[in-house]
């Protein structure tokens, strides 16, 4: 006759028990919530960006319209966010060597080691974010602002997240006067090499890399593709041409009031 035990262990989880567990976890902590989604959608925002091209600025521009459908600016601009910056619960030095943590945070690297858990990096984004859409409306003007559609808000906040507008007073003037097409050829203009933006133009031909236009070896070097261009490098350089070309062709892509 078998022996029962109280003290028996109980069955090990299966994994879609554990599943569940994980769902149930996620569904009570908003911030878990938050981050499932805004990686979901910023994967979305990712894969629409690359079937839209490089440089065809209206179908990006409708591309991202129709994902963004019924989509409130704040969720547009988090989603942007988390797939240009990425979300880090460690901190790194970023190509620039400037230490990097959360989305997109930045400081040393013993505030950032603080950002290790959803909370933590949902907080300091949000306050970021607070204070970049700040920056931006004092650089557009609040009617200005509030006169763009959310798509265009969003990236408006992205470029000031990571610099670009900021910097550049005459594409928001033409953004002020809906000159939109001047603005967008302006805003890649500046004192770099034939005239270009020197962030733009520092990081121009990592532009297929950042498109997932490249190939790798078996050495693990990566190889870029243009034309009959190849370039191989031991690491990708910073992706910051492909974010402000987007913007770019975005701004060219809108109706010129």
């Amino acid at each position: 006759m078998p022996v029962y035990s109280l003290s028996a262990q109980e069955p090990e989880p299966t994994v879609i028990d554990r599943v569940i567990e994980i769902d149930k976890a996620i569904e009570e902590d908003p911030y878990e919530k938050r981050k499932r989604q805004n990686l979901h959608r910023a994967k979305n925002y990712e894969q629409s960006v690359r079937n839209a091209g490089l440089v065809q600025g209206v179908k990006l521009s409708n591309e991202l319209l129709e994902i963004t459908k019924g989509i409130s600016y704040r969720a547009i601009v988090d989603d942007m966010l988390v797939s240009n910056e990425g979300y880090r619960e460690k901190p790194y030095k970023d190509s620039k060597g400037i230490w990097t943590g959360g989305i997109g945070a930045t400081g040393s690297k013993k505030s950032l080691e603080a950002l290790n858990n959803t909370k933590a990096i949902y907080d300091r984004f949000d306050k970021d974010v607070v204070k970049h859409e700040k920056r931006a409306r004092e650089g557009l003007g609040d009617k200005v602002f509030e006169g763009l559609h959310p798509v265009t808000q969003a990236f408006v906040v992205d470029s000031y997240f990571r610099g670009g507008l900021a910097g550049s007073r005459n594409t928001r003037n033409f953004i002020k006067q809906g000159k939109f097409k001047e603005a967008g050829e302006e805003f890649l203009k500046g004192t770099g090499p034939k005239g270009m933006h020197k962030e733009y133009y520092s990081s121009l031909e990592q532009i297929p890399y950042w498109s997932g236009e490249y190939e790798k070896d078996k050495k693990g070097n990566f190889i870029l593709k243009d034309g009959k261009k190849v370039k191989i490098m031991k690491q990708p350089g910073p992706g910051v041409a492909l974010r402000m070309k987007r913007f770019s062709d975005h701004l060219k892509a809108l109706p010129t009031k």
